[in-house]
């Protein structure tokens, strides 16, 4: 049996409304104990967490990775890999990249990148708006089918009130958030 125990550290579950000191006992890569643990299995790693906060991963819903044409931007890699290391273990992509991500295509195309790298768990926001140009919508349905989780025109407003009606309409219709 693997494991870890972090000891002494300020735990906050958010599920639990949990917020104090405890200990967290992780057998086989699953949580078994939070509190008090005197007497961990043999075998087991202690790390002391004393001044150090324990919780779930974080959330980033709003991420600029340029992929996929990274030129000298942030490429998926080393966006994930940064993530993971500021305790975000899931991350939100923006569609302003060039080309923007309009189309299933591209939603799919990011989403291998990031699951190649098994790191943080990237989800895609495609565009609203084809090209984020704010002149038709993009392909909001087929796009949601490919795993887009939501849609933004991130950066460049959708100035006209029945494209936005009609993005918003379209997002609804396939049960994401605009």
């Amino acid at each position: 049996m693997a494991g870890l125990l972090l000891k002494g550290g300020r735990v906050v579950d958010p599920a639990s409304g949990f917020d104090g000191t405890a200990d967290v006992l992780i057998t086989d890569g699953i949580i078994a104990a939070i509190g008090r643990v005197t007497a961990p299995p043999p075998g087991v790693r202690i790390i002391d967490a004393g001044g150090c906060v324990v919780a779930p991963g974080l959330i980033d819903v709003h991420v600029h990775f340029r992929e996929p044409d990274p030129s000298h931007e942030e490429t998926i890699r080393a966006g994930s890999a940064a993530a993971v290391n500021g305790g975000f273990t899931t991350v939100c992509c923006m569609p302003n990249t060039n080309p923007p991500l309009d189309n299933a295509t591209l939603v799919t195309y990011v989403q291998r990148l990031a699951a190649d790298l098994r790191s943080a768990r990237v989800f895609v926001v495609g565009a609203a708006s084809a090209g984020r140009a704010g002149e038709r919508i993009a392909e909001i349905g087929s796009m949601a089918r490919a795993g887009a989780v939501g849609f933004s025109d991130d950066g460049a407003a959708i100035a006209d009130a029945g494209l936005m009606l009609g993005v918003l309409k379209t997002s609804r219709a396939f049960d994401r958030c605009v």
